[in-house]
C-alpha cells in the first residue's frame, strides 16, 4: 500500500482503516493481512455483493472476524437501491440509514464522532473519475468543514483524535 502523499498534498497518511470488502478480495493469509504501522483492517461485505454471497465466502469471513488481527467491521450496510434487500437485512439484522437532507445529518454528528472517509475505489470524488484514493481524505474535509462552518485543520484533528481512540491507535 503506497503511503506517499498526493501532488499537492499537505498532510501525508498516518494512518486508517483498510476495508476488506469483496469477498474475492479476503485475504488469505491473516497474519500478513495489514503490516502498514498505524493501518487497522476491518472486514465487511459490500450490500450489492450480499445477495450472491457464497458458503466459502461467509466461512471465508466469519474465519477472519475470529481473527484477533481484524479490529471491525466495514462496508456493510443497506443498499436502497438493490433488489435483494431481504438478503442485506439478514446479514446485518437490523438497518441504518441517514434519514433528511445529509447537510444537516452532517451539521448533526457530534465532534467525538465524526470520522472521514473516500468511499475509493468504488467511488470517486467530485470532479476526479476514476481517481479515488485515501489520498483524497483532504478534499473529503474540506466538504465537511464548509457544510459545519468549521476550519479544515479542525475537522481533521477531530478527526484523527476520533479515529485513534476508537480504534486504540496510538496518536502521533
Amino acid at each position: 500500500m503506497p503511503l506517499s502523499r498526493r501532488p499537492g498534498a499537505t498532510e501525508r497518511l498516518r494512518g486508517g482503516v483498510v476495508v476488506f470488502c469483496d469477498p474475492h478480495s479476503y485475504p488469505r493469509n491473516v497474519d500478513r493481512i495489514v503490516d502498514v504501522p498505524g493501518f487497522i483492517p476491518a472486514v465487511g461485505i459490500h450490500p450489492k455483493q450480499v445477495s450472491t454471497w457464497t458458503a466459502s465466502e461467509k466461512e471465508s469471513f466469519q474465519i477472519l472476524m475470529r481473527s484477533a488481527k481484524i479490529k471491525a467491521l466495514g462496508e456493510v450496510g443497506l443498499d436502497y437501491q438493490a433488489h435483494h434487500m431481504e438478503k442485506q437485512e439478514e446479514f446485518l439484522g437490523t438497518g441504518h440509514f441517514l434519514r433528511g437532507d445529509q447537510k444537516r445529518g452532517l451539521k448533526g454528528i457530534p465532534a467525538e464522532r465524526l470520522l472521514l472517509a473516500t468511499d475509493g475505489p468504488y467511488r470517486s470524488t467530485v470532479g476526479k473519475k476514476n481517481d479515488n484514493t485515501p489520498h483524497h481524505l483532504g478534499d473529503v474535509a474540506v466538504a465537511v468543514a464548509s457544510v459545519r462552518e468549521e476550519p479544515v485543520s479542525e475537522i481533521i484533528a477531530l478527526a484523527n483524535q476520533n479515529l485513534c481512540r476508537l480504534f486504540r491507535i496510538p496518536s502521533a
